[in-house]
């Protein structure tokens, strides 16, 4: 992957993160949805580097 590319996701990862961590604290989400949220972040990423290889084979 291009290192823009990594640095677009890792910015991403982190608003996201900062999202769900605002909303765990005003109690808009629970907790087991914060962990579904997050867990959809890290198939979404694992995802996207399983497309970037096979992209060069």
């Amino acid at each position: 992957m291009a290192d823009d590319d990594m640095w677009g996701i890792s910015m991403a990862r982190s608003i996201i993160s900062a999202v769900v961590k605002r909303l765990l604290g005003s109690q808009l989400i629970s907790s087991d949805a914060s962990d579904k949220l997050r867990n959809l972040l890290l198939l979404d990423l694992q995802t996207l580097k399983r497309t970037e290889v096979y992209n060069y084979v």
